[in-house]
């Protein structure tokens, strides 16, 4: 029998094998797909479950303290997220139940303190939104003066320059407190308004305008305010004018004029053309109401006509409504 293959019949065809095979590639990538796609199920399962819990302040602290770093996380966060949102609807009774205790706000401070000085775990110390959320939860303390002496500690205990994402919701947590500073942390915040970061100088000036309440307190921070109404940046001028706004401060007015000369940029569908687009319709709101407060210079106060304008004019509502309140006899 002869090994010579018949030249009429065609040799068979077989598919080369290949580890990498293109069937292969995409099996595997659909398996780990499947897999990635429960991993985020599972993640955005967990996080819907704790939003629907109606959960005690005791079981949120509880929750942010214990456990992995990525639940505590989000504990802590989740407690931060529904103290504003029961604030934001004037639910009092409901931001008293959810409000830190003075034990629990200084175990807080404690955890925050220990991150700063690298004390903690090495996941703790990094993980900023989390030690921000324990920040802002304290901020909400039924008990302010503890509070106030921790948070104080904490804007003490941070180098000039350093951990700017974590000064921002501590600024915000004194602010909310509305207790005013003794000199020394007077002196730090200070310092926070020639901070290279805008979003530093925007939160501390604004932050100034609620605690500096005594007249030795605006003394000694106004020639900074001032300042700052010149700042490069719109959100920090217009958070110094807000500010001596609120002093009812005369030097006030140039910057909110500027605000209200923005107004042409609202629509009145209340969409905004520009790069403050995100900021500019609260903060217009907001310079109509401290406006109120300088207009009594005269009936010809250039702040006065521009109220006046968008209260006849405006083709926003909120806007035109907003100047109309602002115009009315206190």
């Amino acid at each position: 029998m002869s090994n010579t293959q018949d030249p009429r019949k065609l040799p068979e065809f077989r598919k080369p094998e290949q580890s990498g095979s293109p069937q292969k590639t995409f099996k595997s990538l659909g398996i780990l797909l499947v897999l990635v796609g429960l991993v985020f199920l599972t993640i955005f399962w967990g996080i819907g479950w704790l939003a629907r819990e109606d959960l005690s302040a005791t079981e949120l602290y509880s929750r942010s303290l214990d456990g992995r770093q990525d639940s505590k996380r989000m504990s802590a966060l989740e407690w931060a997220r529904r103290l504003h949102l029961y604030e934001s609807r004037g639910q009092k009774t409901d931001v008293t139940r959810l409000a830190p205790d003075p034990l629990q706000s200084k175990r807080l401070a404690e955890i925050v303190k220990a991150a700063l000085k690298g004390d903690s775990s090495r996941t703790e110390e990094r993980d900023v939104p989390y030690l921000g959320g324990l920040v802002t939860v304290m901020g909400f303390s039924r008990f302010s003066p503890p509070a106030l002496q921790e948070l104080e500690a904490l804007l003490n205990e941070i180098p000039v320059g350093e951990w700017r994402e974590l000064q921002i919701p501590i600024l915000l947590a004194l602010a909310r407190i509305q207790t005013p500073l003794p000199r020394t942390s007077e002196e730090r915040l200070l310092r926070v308004l020639s901070e290279d970061d805008p979003a530093l100088r925007k939160t501390g000036v604004f932050t100034v305008g609620v605690l500096a309440q005594s007249p030795e307190s605006r003394d000694f921070f106004r020639p900074r305010v001032l300042e700052l109404r010149n700042d490069s940046v719109s959100d920090v001028r217009w958070n110094a004018g807000f500010t001596l706004g609120r002093w009812l401060d005369p030097q006030a007015a140039p910057v909110l004029t500027e605000l209200l000369e923005l107004s042409s940029r609202v629509r009145r569908d209340g969409h905004i053309e520009g790069e403050e687009a995100e900021v500019l319709t609260e903060s217009l709101l907001l310079s109509m109401e401290q406006a109120f407060r300088l207009i009594g210079e005269g009936p010809d106060s250039e702040l006065r006509q521009k109220l006046a304008v968008i209260a006849r004019e405006h083709p926003h509502l909120k806007l035109r409504q907003a100047a109309i309140s602002a115009l009315k006899p206190r």
